[in-house]
């Protein structure tokens, strides 16, 4: 790929070509937005959270080219019509639950997301596409995509993650809050499946799936276009594939036109806000610090140049805590460690250190308060009985108490004998 294979679109804005103002080019969905919708010129503040309307650009052309007006569209979505006639233009991300919802019940398609991301063309993206497509190998391609990402949508992250032999392609959206979107996730790892195996002329090829959603009650399309097995209410929405892929080649490469095109993304970037920075920052010094031990409130304030009031007070702002994105971090890498059969438990242990001795002090007293409570039934309860009956009152309430407490408890029985 060469820049004379981009649209003149992308070689004038490239090349500082500065188009008229007030003009939009060619969108998208642009074809299909009437004259009277492109006059709307967005003068309300948009929330940090944002969507850009070329990222969901595949979805509202389904919709429109199903025979749904442009108006219907904005009015189901609550936003007028016309921000959609400016491919550079943004959307709140409250709006991409709504959008899938309403593709699926105008289409009359439970696996909607698959099907649009196997309808998109591998411009969709412009800009993030052929910065992507650019590059020389596939190790290449996904570090730019976890850093530009945040062109198409800042409520959402790609992450990479390295276990041993093999590579974790994480999704992480913020756009349904903590309760997953199924065809936006299902969106999400088809159309980077499909680029990948665009780049690598098919061969790519994928370990396992994973998907947040429940499992749908038909499963056929996601198997024959993923070839992997499939794995529903998982914690992730990710993929894992073998780390050799990494090295693989990209078709088309061109180390000239990635660094143009870079320089572009990286000022459309540095105009863009930077929703849950600070809490994304705070996990990846928590997780690169947990093997060294604890990584404290100062020491992750001091590294990031902030007072400890000062980073509470951001992290409060983005919905979040030290704590929480501790213990976040902590529960996500033991389950991967745990699912790693290469690792036993005492490796793990050791990569994922325990906190200090208080840590373990309610956990103790609660532990007291449960392995007491038979001693405390028989105690209250057998003297109302007599003879053999009165000793069946303790075993009773112990298999009662224990019963409960494994049903209670998130990794069962054998998870806590382990």
């Amino acid at each position: 790929m060469t820049i004379k294979n981009l649209p003149a679109s992308v070689r004038a804005r490239l090349t500082n070509k500065a188009r008229a103002p007030n003009r939009p080019f060619q969108a998208p969905i642009g074809s299909l937005v009437s004259n009277r919708a492109r006059c709307y010129h967005p003068s309300a503040v948009l929330p940090d959270t944002t969507t850009s309307v070329r990222a969901a650009g595949p979805v509202l052309r389904a919709l429109i080219e199903a025979g749904v007006s442009v108006q219907e569209v904005g009015k189901r979505l609550g936003v007028d019509a016309g921000s959609f006639a400016d491919p550079e233009g943004r959307l709140p991300s409250s709006i991409v639950a709504r959008a899938w919802d309403f593709a699926e019940e105008v289409l009359d398609d439970p696996s909607v997301g698959l099907r649009i991301a196997q309808a998109a063309n591998r411009e969709a993206y412009d800009i993030f596409s052929y910065i992507a497509s650019a590059s020389s190998t596939l190790s290449e391609a996904t570090m730019r995509v976890q850093r530009y990402f945040r062109l198409l949508a800042n409520a959402a992250v790609w992450e990479l993650t390295r276990d041993g032999d093999q590579v974790w392609w994480t999704f992480r959206s913020e756009a349904g809050g903590k309760k997953p979107i199924r065809h936006d996730e299902e969106y999400a790892l088809a159309i980077s499946c499909t680029y990948a195996r665009l780049w690598t002329e098919d061969a790519f090829q994928l370990n396992e799936v994973f998907f947040r959603h429940p499992k749908p009650r038909d499963t056929t399309e996601l198997e024959a276009f993923f070839r992997a097995p499939l794995r529903f209410g998982a914690d992730r929405c990710a993929y894992r594939y073998d780390a050799a892929w990494l090295s693989a080649s990209i078709r088309g490469a061109d180390s000239k036109l990635t660094g143009l095109l870079e320089r572009y993304a990286e000022e459309t970037l540095a105009a863009l806000p930077e929703p849950g920075r600070y809490a994304l920052e705070v996990r990846k010094l928590i997780a690169r610090g947990l093997s060294s031990g604890e990584m404290s409130l100062s020491d992750i304030a001091m590294q990031l140049t902030l007072s400890e009031r000062s980073l509470q007070r951001r992290l409060k702002d983005e919905g979040a805590s030290h704590k929480e994105l501790l213990e976040d971090v902590r529960r996500e890498l033991a389950v991967r460690y745990l699912t790693n059969q290469n690792l036993t438990a005492s490796e793990v242990a050791y990569m994922i250190p325990l906190p200090g001795p208080l840590f373990f002090v309610p956990i103790a007293l609660a532990y007291g308060v449960v392995f007491f409570l038979p001693y405390l039934i028989d105690r209250l309860v057998a003297r109302r009985f007599g003879g053999f009956t009165a000793t069946l009152v303790l075993p009773v309430a112990w298999v009662a108490v224990e019963y409960v407490h494994y049903s209670l408890n998130p990794i069962g029985q054998w998870g806590q004998i382990g």
